[in-house]
């Protein structure tokens, strides 16, 4: 396991696919691959049989590159 690997804060994992899909414009390709065959799994089976490593990595995904730009936007209206 990534030691860097935020932790869980509850969000669905779907919430989090959706939102790096969203702003792919900012997740590197080999890590979009990774995304997309976390996101086939879990679409064939029960989310919460996504395996603990795979929810991992698409946490650190979303904290990587999309938590930072949802923040400064959110940073950017007030």
């Amino acid at each position: 396991m990534n030691h860097n690997t935020p932790p869980d804060d509850g969000r669905p994992l779907a919430d989090l696919i959706r939102e790096l899909r969203e702003h792919r414009e900012f997740v590197p390709r080999h890590e979009l691959e990774l995304l997309d065959h976390v996101a086939d799994f879990a679409a064939r089976n029960e989310v919460t049989a996504v395996p603990p490593r795979a929810r991992d990595a698409v946490r650190d995904l979303h904290a990587r590159f999309v938590r930072p730009h949802l923040t400064a936007a959110r940073s950017n209206e007030e």
